[in-house]
């Protein structure tokens, strides 16, 4: 149970594995189950759930946090992202996926983020850690990105394509460090 002026969340090391709709939408509820209107945390601005063993995220799982603005996924095990499940999250503006997902290449990184992202006026996206061997396809990320952060994966090269692609997107700053 949580206050509704809740502005900052963290919740590492849980076993929360898949994110239902709404899953944070609820707050808490006045004299308990059955208690009085439940109250959404509309001041939420920073989520962290990291470690927690999330492997799927379902659609409008963040639903209700109008505010949230950073949300921090990394170190967790991401095999699923609905394509909606960042879906009213309008201020979100930072995406941390660090270490926190299963897809190794651009075609599985592709779909696993399909969608989810293109409606959302992210400025940086962290993807570091996730031994990926090529840069996610540009259709995957959401337009006007200002940082791409791929460091410390197993990028080797760089394709024309996938670098017309960022620049398609606005040339956003991409972070290159630990790569071979």
């Amino acid at each position: 149970e949580l206050p509704a002026a809740v502005r900052n969340l963290s919740i590492v090391g849980g076993n929360l594995t898949v994110l239902r709709a709404a899953a944070f939408a609820g707050g808490w509820r006045e004299g308990g189950e059955g208690g009085g209107a439940a109250r959404p945390l509309a001041d939420l601005t920073l989520l962290v759930l990291t470690h927690d063993a999330i492997e799927a995220l379902e659609e409008a799982a963040f639903a209700g946090l109008p505010a949230l603005a950073p949300l921090d996924l990394s170190h967790n095990r991401l095999r699923s992202v609905a394509p909606g499940a960042f879906a009213g999250c309008a201020q979100l503006r930072t995406l941390r996926l660090n270490q926190g997902l299963e897809a190794r290449d651009a075609r599985g990184l592709g779909e696993l983020l399909a969608g989810a992202l293109a409606n959302l006026s992210l400025v940086r996206l962290e993807l570091a850690g996730n031994r990926l061997r090529e840069l996610p396809p540009a259709t995957a990320l959401p337009p006007g990105l200002r940082h791409l952060d791929v460091r410390n994966n197993s990028l080797q090269a760089l394709a024309a394509e996938q670098l017309d692609g960022l620049a398609a997107l606005g040339r956003p700053r991409l972070h290159l460090a630990a790569n071979p």
